[in-house]
C-alpha cells in the first residue's frame, strides 16, 4: 500500500494503512473545486508476477523486496525508467475509504479480487493474426445503463434527509479536517442543494446560520457564532430546512479547545 505524505491530516503521513472516510477537502480557491482527500490517499495495490526477468518482472511475493529496491533507486535517467518498471506490473489499483461514521477494523472484511484471463497479448487460444482484433489483447465490456441520478423524485429527497450529519460527532477538541493550530473546523455533510442551516444552543437561542445554495453537499462550520466569537463547549441542536423537501434536526456535541499562544 501507499500513502500521500502531504495528507498528513488525514492519516497521510504516518505509514500505517488507516484511511478516512473524508473524500473531498475544504473548497479551494484556485482550482474552483474541493481538494480531494480520498480518505488519505491509502492506496492499495495488486502486482501480478507475468514474467521472469529479475530485472523487469515484479516476481513471486517476496515480501515486497523487489518494489523496493526499485523504487529507491531515484534513478532519472530516462534509459533505466526504474519506477516504470514496477507500476507496469500492477494489475488492480484501489483507494479505499472508511464507511462514514464507522471505526477502523470494527468488522471483518473479505476482498476477492478475480481475474480469469491476464491481461497478455495472443494469450486466448485458437487466434491467428489475420482474426486478430485489439492488437490480439483480451477486450472487457460493460455497461452503466442501471445506473442514473434519480431528479425531482420527493420520496428520494425526503429519504436523503436521513444521512445528514455533521462530523466528527462528537468534537474532541481536534478533527482531521483542521490543517492548521488556529483550524476549528466541522463538516454538515450530505446537503442538499438549496437549504438553510441553523445552529441553536439546547435553550433555543441561534448560534450561526448558513444560506446554502451549490451542489456541494457539505458546508464548513468553524465552531464561531454569528459575531465570529467562539462558541462554549457543549450540545447544539442543527436545524436543516430543505425547501419543498422537509426539515431534520440532528444533535451534536463538542469540546472546545483554549488557544494556546505557548505552543507557537
Amino acid at each position: 500500500f501507499g500513502e500521500n505524505s502531504w495528507l498528513q491530516q488525514s492519516n497521510g503521513r504516518d505509514m500505517i494503512w488507516n484511511p478516512t472516510s473524508e473524500l473531498f477537502g475544504n473548497f479551494n480557491q484556485n482550482t474552483g473545486f474541493p481538494d480531494p482527500i480520498f480518505g488519505g490517499g491509502h492506496y492499495i495495490y495488486v502486482f501480478g508476477h507475468n514474467g521472469d526477468s529479475p530485472n523487469d518482472d515484479v516476481p513471486a511475493y517476496d515480501e515486497g523486496a523487489f518494489i523496493y529496491n526499485k523504487l529507491s533507486e531515484n534513478n532519472f535517467n530516462p534509459g533505466d525508467p526504474a519506477k516504470r518498471r514496477v507500476f507496469k506490473d500492477a494489475m488492480w489499483v484501489g483507494v479505499p475509504l472508511l464507511a462514514s461514521n464507522s471505526n477502523l477494523l470494527e468488522n471483518i472484511v473479505n476482498i476477492n479480487l478475480r481475474v480469469t484471463k491476464p491481461y497478455r497479448q495472443n494469450f486466448a487460444p485458437g487466434w491467428t493474426a489475420d482474426q486478430a482484433v485489439n492488437d490480439n489483447l483480451p477486450m472487457y465490456t460493460f455497461s452503466t445503463s442501471d445506473f442514473a441520478t434519480v431528479r425531482t423524485d420527493l420520496t428520494t429527497a425526503e429519504s436523503a434527509l436521513d444521512i445528514i450529519r455533521a462530523v466528527p460527532n462528537p468534537y474532541y477538541a481536534h478533527s482531521g479536517y483542521e490543517r492548521t493550530q488556529l483550524d476549528n473546523v466541522v463538516k454538515i455533510i450530505n446537503l442538499p442543494v438549496e437549504c438553510t442551516v441553523s445552529i441553536y444552543t439546547v435553550n433555543g437561542i441561534l448560534v450561526r446560520q448558513f444560506k446554502k445554495d451549490s451542489p456541494i453537499t457539505s458546508l464548513d462550520w468553524d465552531l464561531n457564532n454569528h459575531k465570529q466569537i467562539p462558541v462554549a463547549s457543549g450540545v447544539y441542536l442543527i436545524h436543516i430546512d430543505a425547501p419543498g423537501i422537509g426539515e431534520k434536526v440532528i444533535k451534536w456535541f463538542g469540546t472546545i479547545r483554549q488557544l494556546d499562544l505557548n505552543s507557537f
